[in-house]
């Protein structure tokens, strides 16, 4: 076994013994949102939740397999909503880890070791769902939102269209946020080398039109599962409660903890992403933070998590630049009197 393969053999198992281990976390730790797999899939439960209806389909199939009581081997360790919950995270944590270390090989090389911060992803899911002590829940569509954006964002940087318009269809069903992912299908479009009014003026009016349809589909999908599970009560209204959490310096800490302080280098170095469509998805964050300051909990840091795979490539593109910079500044070139004179 070459020096490659050994790598990429410890990857996978460090992979997937930190998705499993905070796979059992997430199920066995937080306190169940829901007593068990009937009552989420088949009951009543409250409307922000009830609409999001991927998972009660996966709850009701789960159901109709153990009936509400655990497989023989998780006796005394999981009931068989624990059990569900762990195969779904489990399998979600995966997608998020390869769906964002693929889009990094994409930006880097197939040999990058900035392709082992993906594992930066497990880390800041940890932290955002398992230690922030405001929000102690589980929430079974929570792990799966961060694996459509991953996916997502994977899919657009090699132009599989056939991938994203999988992940953003099933992941509308799952969670509303995918109403994101059109604008990103725009902005990683758009030609790099020219300012970004010239660019936009410059993208094609198809590029526009599918952009706009897949709103349209969003909608269409969002609605029907609102009318399906008689959710259309009306639009949650956290700005009060949030503008709260802003007023008391007691809750900064936590907020300013968001993606388990990582935002700080990002913020930073920004311009040493080098990818300058990648610096342009910046752009949505103020439209992100206005929706949640109305619809979410900002407490509540798991609402952002789907930008967990987007901070890490860039992090990543951070590192990878910051360490070819102090390359090139040590190469003999560098230190030739014309080279310091034009530096």
């Amino acid at each position: 076994m070459n020096r490659r393969w050994k790598g990429e053999s410890l990857f996978f198992t460090l992979a997937v013994l930190m998705s499993f281990h905070f796979a059992m976390t997430f199920a066995r730790t937080l306190d169940p949102s829901f007593p068990d797999l009937h009552t989420f899939a088949y009951g009543p439960i409250d409307i922000p939740y009830r609409p999001r209806i991927l998972m009660r389909w996966v709850y009701g199939f789960a159901y109709g397999i153990t009936h509400d009581r655990p497989p023989h081997f998780a006796h005394g360790v999981l009931s068989a909503m624990q059990v569900t919950l762990f195969v779904i995270a489990f399998l979600a944590l995966l997608a998020v880890i390869f769906g964002t270390r693929a889009s990094i090989t994409r930006l880097t090389s197939p040999t990058a070791p900035v392709r082992w911060m993906a594992l930066l992803t497990v880390y800041m899911c940890c932290y955002q769902y398992l230690l922030v002590p405001q929000i102690r829940a589980q929430f079974p569509y929570d792990v799966p939102c961060v694996a459509v954006f991953a996916v997502g964002i994977f899919a657009l940087l090699t132009k599989r269209r056939w991938l994203y318009y999988l992940v953003f269809l099933v992941g509308t069903f799952n969670r509303e946020t995918t109403m994101f992912l059109p604008p990103l299908f725009i902005i990683l479009a758009l030609d790099s080398t020219v300012p970004l009014l010239t660019a936009l003026k410059r993208m094609s009016l198809w590029r526009y039109t599918e952009a706009a349809a897949q709103m349209v589909v969003w909608a269409g999908i969002v609605h029907w599962c609102n009318v399906k599970t008689n959710a259309v009560l009306g639009p949650t209204w956290a700005l009060p409660k949030n503008i709260g959490f802003f007023l008391t310096p007691f809750h900064w800490p936590t907020l300013l903890s968001v993606f388990a302080f990582l935002w700080l280098p990002y913020v930073l170095w920004f311009r040493r992403i080098g990818n300058v469509n990648l610096q342009r998805v910046a752009l949505l964050f103020p439209f992100w933070f206005v929706a949640m300051l109305w619809k979410a909990d900002l407490l509540e840091l798991r609402v952002h998590a789907e930008w967990i795979p987007y901070l890490t490539i860039c992090l990543a593109l951070i590192v990878k630049n910051s360490l070819q910079f102090r390359a090139d500044a040590a190469s003999p070139a560098a230190q030739t009197p014309q080279a310091l004179l034009l530096g």
